[in-house]
């Protein structure tokens, strides 16, 4: 298999799913199960899944000089999210200024995208698009990603990853019946991450249910400065109401 990042051959390393340094704060050492999954019908060209992973798991999707290099970086002490990311996910007070909401928005499309291959069937990346992130740094310009602070006292699991990929059409996407978007929460401890990223490049505004969405804070496209813990907290039911509506 080649690097999903940049095409290369190998050698091929294992990406874990989190850093070694992170998983110290997910104190769930389960198996990992999945969990449900609901397709589509009529109108509806879409496939949910939502899932439970093992902490310590692994994909073997992206080369050594990947691993090592730019995304190595963005986990780091020094040029990447630990500063901030640690204090995130133990509920401690912090402050993300801009800067520190665009690297936060590298380390979460760079975590999006290697999930993705968690299912093969859901991957709505494209290889161009994996590759032009990687050059850049920056995701499609129909991205927008935001975070809050998670109860994790609501929670089966401190680690949850809901998953949904969609066929979309419309005028500045075409009509193919290729999988172009993804809807993905993930919560990490005491934070809760909602991710929406198109692959096509006109700007969105993807807005959540009225009783959800001052539970979370935008920080990309970056508005300003944010600060956290968020209140209120983000529940397991308000994520399982977003990503499973009742129709």
């Amino acid at each position: 298999m080649a690097c999903i990042f940049c095409g290369s051959s190998g050698p091929i390393d294992k990406e874990h799913l989190l850093n070694r340094w992170l998983r110290t704060y997910l104190h769930d050492e389960q198996a990992g199960r999945p969990g449900a999954q609901i397709t589509g019908g009529q109108n509806k060209p879409l496939t949910r899944k939502i899932h439970t992973y093992p902490l310590k798991g692994w994909r073997r999707v992206v080369c050594k000089d990947c691993n090592s290099g730019w995304m190595g970086r963005l986990e780091g002490t020094e040029t990447g999210v630990r500063p901030f990311l640690e204090p995130l996910v133990q509920g401690k007070p912090v402050v993300l200024s801009v800067q520190d909401q665009e690297l936060f928005m590298r380390w979460i499309v760079k975590l999006a995208i290697v999930w993705e291959y968690l299912d093969t069937d859901t991957i709505t990346t494209t290889p161009a698009l994996r590759r032009r992130f990687m050059e850049t740094q920056l995701p499609p310009l129909a991205t927008q990603i935001r975070v809050g602070s998670f109860d994790i006292y609501s929670a089966s699991t401190p680690m949850l990853y809901w998953h949904e990929a969609h066929v979309m059409q419309g005028e500045h996407i075409g009509s193919s019946d290729a999988l172009q978007a993804q809807w993905t929460s993930i919560t990490i401890a005491h934070i809760a991450i909602h991710i929406f990223m198109g692959t096509w490049e006109e700007q969105v505004t993807v807005g959540l249910p009225d009783h959800i969405a001052p539970k979370y804070r935008q920080i990309w496209p970056v508005l300003g400065a944010q600060s956290f813990p968020a209140a209120p907290l983000i529940t397991q039911l308000d994520i399982a109401r977003m990503m499973h509506p009742v129709d």
